[in-house]
């Protein structure tokens, strides 16, 4: 099974040609989140990095919107092929997000209990088109993959798995859960929201790897 690669925190132009070159397929921009990172940009800032992206590399709006309102006037300035949505919208509104746009809705592992991530997944995947299971967002902690795992073997939705990922644990990670995808922000960084070209070609290539 070909396990798909995600850059998430892209800042720069430099850095979205890197990762197309490295083979990625697709990047995540995010905007507007509550958190202090140097991966957070303007809305008109992210929309001058999507024009550069190649055609066949998959543009996805990493966000914490408030409400529902929110994410939609984002979509209308970026116009973005996926959206990734980090905070606690409702399943009603992840609904309503989702018959627009293909909905990617992140829930955290930490150390939660299975059954707690369990329930919050089968919840959202019910009107969500993909599960990202995460540590905790920009965090570069890895969780238990063995409960990521169990979590892909009941969803019938993908799941792409994040956390701590680095180009010397996911091949390992991606044998034991077998997502649909795998994504990395920390990992390929050389500091916060910048991406390392090497770290980011050896990444894809441990991925590639152990298919």
């Amino acid at each position: 099974m070909r396990v798909r690669v995600k850059v998430c925190g892209i800042t720069r132009e430099a850095d979205v040609k890197a990762a197309v070159d490295a083979g990625v397929d697709a990047l995540g921009f995010v905007v507007g989140t509550n958190r202090r990172t140097a991966r957070n940009l303007t809305p008109e800032r992210a929309s001058c990095l999507m024009d550069v992206v190649s055609p066949f590399v998959s543009r996805v709006l990493v966000c914490t919107p408030s409400t529902l309102s929110d994410v939609m006037e984002m979509l209308d300035v970026l116009s973005p092929d996926l959206v990734q949505v980090h905070s606690s919208l409702s399943v009603e509104e992840l609904d309503r997000l989702s018959s627009r746009i293909p909905v990617i809705k992140a829930v955290m592992v930490g150390e939660r209990p299975l059954g707690h991530v369990l329930s919050e997944a089968e919840r959202y995947a019910g009107v969500c088109d993909c599960i990202l299971l995460d540590t905790a967002a920009g965090s570069g902690r890895v969780h238990d993959w063995k409960i990521s795992a169990r979590v892909r073997e009941v969803l019938d939705v993908p799941v792409v798995l994040a956390g701590g990922l680095t180009p010397h644990n996911v091949a390992r990670a991606a044998q034991l859960v077998r997502p649909f995808a795998v994504d990395v922000s920390t990992g390929v960084e050389s500091a916060e929201g910048l991406k390392d070209a090497r770290l980011m070609e050896q990444f894809v290539s441990e991925v590639r790897r152990v298919e």
